[in-house]
């Protein structure tokens, strides 16, 4: 078993960027780890502060993804950026790569 990151950042927040972040994550993941929900064992997000009007585990759910999800309120620490939607798979896959979209690269030095 692996996990794979990856996180986004939110334009604003609204129900429609949300999905579309969301979905636009989501895709980019599977695609470049070659997986299908086959593979994942669970998916936990995560949003920062300033995201609140819909849950990224309920959009994956509802495009059609019946997988054990959560969804997680990031605690507030200073410095932190905000309108962040992150996400941890865990896959019965050996070799992953990270995901990180919407200039959401600057959070890990390790994403390149």
């Amino acid at each position: 078993m692996k996990a794979i990151r990856g996180a986004i950042f939110v334009n604003e927040d609204s129900p429609h960027e949300i999905e579309k972040s969301t979905i636009q994550l989501m895709d980019k993941i599977y695609e470049v780890n070659g997986i299908t929900d086959k593979d994942v064992i669970s998916v936990i997000f995560s949003v920062t502060d300033g995201i609140n009007t819909l849950n990224p585990a309920t959009v994956f759910r509802k495009s059609g993804h019946d997988l054990p999800l959560m969804c997680l309120q990031e605690a507030e620490i200073d410095g932190a950026y905000d309108m962040v939607i992150r996400v941890m798979l865990f896959v019965e896959k050996e070799d992953v790569k990270h995901v990180y979209e919407n200039g959401a690269e600057i959070l890990r030095d390790d994403s390149k």
